[in-house]
C-alpha cells in the first residue's frame, strides 16, 4: 500500500508511465511496441555486484529479505 492507498506493481506503473510518455510526446503507441518495450524490463540483469554480495551474506549466515514492487511472478523468476 502506498500513499494513494492502492498498490500497483512495477509492471503496472511502467505500463502507465509508457502510455503517458507516448501521449505527452504525441506519438502513437501500438500494442506490439508497448509489449516489446515492457518485455525488455524482464531481461534486465542484476548489477554485477549482486551475486557476490548475496554469496558473502549467505556464507556469513546473514538473513536477507528483499522488498520489491515487482510482481510476484517476476520476483520468482529472478530469485537468486
Amino acid at each position: 500500500m502506498g500513499i494513494m492507498d492502492e498498490y500497483r506493481n512495477f509492471g503496472e506503473l511502467a505500463d502507465v508511465a509508457l502510455e503517458n510518455l507516448f501521449y505527452e510526446s504525441n506519438k502513437p503507441l501500438s500494442a506490439e511496441i508497448k509489449a516489446e518495450i515492457l518485455g525488455e524490463f524482464r531481461k534486465l540483469p542484476a548489477y554485477d555486484d549482486v551475486r557476490p554480495a548475496l554469496k558473502l551474506l549467505r556464507d556469513k549466515n546473514i538473513r536477507v529479505i528483499a522488498v520489491s514492487n515487482s510482481s510476484l511472478a517476476h520476483d520468482q523468476r529472478t530469485a537468486y
